[in-house]
């Protein structure tokens, strides 16, 4: 078993992580994100300002559950589309399909590093990649 974890918060990035032979995938700090967590790195001193990791009456109310429950949910939900839309461009029906085999490589470097083939029409348009 091959787990996963950091810097993980899109479907793209579990996608990736399964292609290099992931079975689990942690996306802790993104869903943390998602519920208000301004990463203060203080959960430790009972002070968390959004209440999310804090026993203090006064920051505990601060956190609304019921609202951040929802995009919680909003968010996983997101990245389980993504996922699919990933597996089923790539030919699968299940996203443990996704393997080695499915990687390429988009610049002939790459390729000469990796390995892999020499794949030109998978590279991302500079749009797409932010660029």
């Amino acid at each position: 078993m091959v787990q996963t974890d950091g810097q993980i918060k899109t479907g793209r990035d579990v996608a990736i992580a399964a292609l290099l032979g992931a079975d689990e995938f942690g996306i802790a700090t993104a869903s943390l994100v998602t519920q208000g967590c301004i990463m203060l790195r203080k959960c430790h001193l009972n002070t968390c300002s959004v209440g999310i990791a804090t026993q203090d009456p006064e920051h505990e109310d601060r956190y609304k559950p019921l609202v951040e429950s929802k995009n919680i949910h909003r968010f996983l939900e997101t990245v389980r589309w993504q996922i699919a839309a990933l597996t089923r461009e790539l030919g699968y029906r299940n996203v443990r399909d996704l393997n080695r085999a499915d990687l390429v490589a988009t610049t002939p470097e790459a390729a000469a590093m990796t390995g892999l083939s020499y794949e030109p029409q998978w590279r991302v348009p500079a749009v797409a990649a932010g660029g």
